[in-house]
């Protein structure tokens, strides 16, 4: 019988040669089967390492024709997404990658987690709204904290919002509480270092509770900002006696 012809595996046919067929043939089926499996894996240049499970895993990815390839990779289409093969594991709801990856244009995605992010050309600030973790969220130039946090926070200006139209029952603050509370210095027992300010449960104590904080551990912390209302009016309490004395 002829010699059959196939562009790819696909198109060999199993019966084929048959008993029938001449022996002479037999050179032109081998030069078949080779040139058939070139022109199958074209872009194969050593051995492939893959399981047959591993292989299974792919068999629902598609290539897409204009899809480009980068460094040396072949990118493919899963659900409409491209996914680029190679240090790629794509699961049932996630994709793990575990080498470097460089992108070019926009990264959407419902949730992002990075062992580290770098960023070229362009400030980290200017990309969409994120959180890094530990309720810190990133959103344009302003970065939104909640919760508690153990160590040094260094600023230029830290700005606190006071706006009038956030507020309601405005009274002015008592001028005698300063006297009951106590300037105090410490040395923190997990870093060995001095500190000074005021202890949270002579605040409570005091009747300062409103500026206490207990946090998820159960550790007590300190509002300072709202105790500057009572250095004032006390300052002002002291200014006026002293304006009258001077009478």
């Amino acid at each position: 019988m002829p010699i059959e012809t196939a562009s790819g595996i696909h198109d060999l046919v199993p019966g084929n040669p048959d008993g029938k067929d001449p022996i002479a043939q037999g050179d032109d089926h081998i030069r078949l089967i080779k040139t058939t499996l070139k022109a199958t894996f074209p872009n194969f240049t050593g051995a492939v390492t893959a399981t047959s499970d591993e292989l299974s895993e792919l068999s629902g990815l598609q290539r897409l024709p204009d899809a480009p390839a980068t460094n040396g990779s072949m990118l493919y289409s899963s659900g409409g997404k491209w996914v680029e093969t190679g240090a790629v594991r794509i699961g049932d709801t996630s994709v793990d990658i575990g080498a470097d990856i460089n992108v070019t244009g926009d990264i959407n995605a419902k949730d992002a987690t990075f062992d580290s992010l770098t960023v070229s050309g362009t400030p980290i600030m200017d990309y969409t709204a994120y959180t890094a973790g530990k309720g810190i969220s990133i959103n344009g130039r302003s970065i939104a904290m909640s919760g508690s946090y153990t160590g040094t926070f260094t600023a230029t200006d830290v700005v606190a919002t006071s706006d009038e139209r956030k507020k309601e029952q405005i009274t002015t603050a008592p001028s005698d509480v300063i006297a009951a509370i106590q300037g105090r210095e410490w040395v923190w027992k997990e870093t060995g270092e001095k500190g000074s300010g005021v202890i949270a449960q002579e605040l409570e104590a005091a009747g300062l509770g409103h500026l206490v904080h207990t946090n998820d551990d159960g550790f007590k912390a300190v509002s300072y900002n709202g105790l500057f209302a009572y250095v004032i009016e006390e300052l002002k309490a002291l200014r006026a006696a002293y304006e009258r004395d001077c009478k």
